[in-house]
């Protein structure tokens, strides 16, 4: 083991897993699939008033915890980044972010996803975002595990063993003296953040505007 990685004894089948992967239709349009139910959730949102109005206590709360979550988000998936770096399938790695939990980048992503809408103070939204993670949670990531025991085989089965797939068991971190950074995949990592980061204010700024009197309700606060 070096720097927490431990090889694929078929390495050069990585491309091939990888394109078995993204040619499963279910796996390949998993995105569209979410956004069914995200469109109509979003169209509803923005035509209705926030749940919480704007200034009051409970919604200073209420936008502080979104904070929290999106932050948690953010850091979980950067720190999760610097570790694997679009190398998954070319490697096992089984330390930093990977050895408290099996899929730190699914969870930063869907923190960051809750975190966001959050702010958007509708139910009905945070709702349809909660069942595109349990979609994502029971189909996607599941058959991304399977091709990674195909391609690493039994060091992959005694991780998963010993790895929960999500919930973070911190008992369990080890990190290395030291850790190979793929600068392509930080690089990567870094323009989806600038993306990323924005979405808390964008939910702000819908959420002002949601909560004015000249703008169109068409539906009951949900």
């Amino acid at each position: 083991m070096n720097a927490g990685l431990i090889s694929s004894n078929a390495e050069g089948a990585f491309p091939d897993r990888q394109n078995q992967l993204d040619s499963r239709k279910a796996y390949r349009f998993r995105g569209a699939f979410g956004l069914v139910l995200l469109i109509p959730a979003a169209f509803v949102t923005l035509f209705s008033r926030p749940f919480l109005s704007e200034g009051e206590w409970i919604e200073l709360l209420f936008d502080a915890a979104a904070w929290v979550v999106f932050v948690a988000g953010i850091t979980f998936r950067a720190w999760a980044t610097l570790y694997v770096g679009s190398r998954k399938f070319k490697t096992l790695v089984d330390q930093g972010p990977y050895s408290v939990c099996r899929n730190p980048l699914y969870v930063g992503t869907f923190l960051m996803a809750l975190g966001s809408a959050l702010f958007l103070k509708s139910p009905l939204f945070v709702a349809a975002v909660v069942l595109v993670i349990v979609l994502y949670a029971i189909a996607t990531v599941p058959t991304e595990e399977k091709a990674l025991l195909a391609q690493h085989g039994e060091p992959y089965a005694e991780y998963l063993r010993r790895v929960p797939r999500f919930w973070p068991k911190f008992s369990l971190l080890t990190t290395p003296e030291s850790v190979e950074v793929k600068v392509n995949g930080v690089r990567l990592e870094a323009k989806r953040l600038l993306i990323y980061i924005w979405m808390p204010i964008v939910g702000e700024v819908v959420t002002q505007l949601r909560d004015m009197p000249w703008w169109p309700h068409w539906f009951r606060p949900l």
